[in-house]
């Protein structure tokens, strides 16, 4: 092929500068924060992440008495390993005071707006502020739940009525 020629812009670079067309109509319609370059939220993954697993157990025991009262007994657990856990990498650093009242809040207002504008403002207090929320997510986070179920049943006829107290002590510890 003679004479022939692939040519076009470079979408990303204008979205990053704002300069894309679908950028320039959404600002049109709801308005600008000046200058502000942000690159958005991430998340990564960490390449050793393994799949996470749970395990459930449980043991119960029957046991009649007085011929007319059965006492029940039951343990129960589950136990997840290598669930997901993420850990924030760009947090905020510190936040504004919040607002004590509607008038304190709209003094606050240019102040949050003029913040904006500068992305290196006090407006933004994230470590990097060329991205919002960057997160590392890795499969160490573990849980663990116990309980012990114990119940008290009385028979008073053969027709079925009965009456039956419960209680249930359980324990639910993690990390995820």
């Amino acid at each position: 092929m003679t004479g022939s020629a692939i040519s076009g812009q470079n979408s990303f670079g204008n979205i990053i500068k704002g300069t894309a067309p679908i950028v320039v109509q959404a600002k049109n319609q709801v308005g600008g924060f000046g200058n502000l370059t942000n690159f958005g939220g991430m998340r990564t993954l960490s390449r050793y992440m393994k799949n996470p697993y749970a395990q459930n157990f449980s043991l119960g025991v029957q046991y009649r008495f007085l011929r007319s009262y059965i006492l029940n007994v039951g343990y129960i657990g589950t136990k997840g390993t290598h669930l997901t856990a993420l850990f924030p990498i760009n947090p905020v650093v510190r936040g504004p005071a919040p607002a004590t009242s509607l008038a304190d809040e709209a003094a606050r207002l240019p102040q949050f707006q003029a913040s904006l504008a500068n992305q290196n403002g006090p407006g933004n207090t994230r470590l990097d502020p060329r991205f919002d929320e960057v997160g590392f997510q890795d499969s160490v986070a573990s849980s663990v739940y116990h309980s012990v179920q114990i119940g008290l049943t009385k028979e008073f006829s053969r027709e079925g009525l009965q009456f039956r107290a419960s209680y249930t002590f359980s324990k639910s510890i993690d990390d995820a």
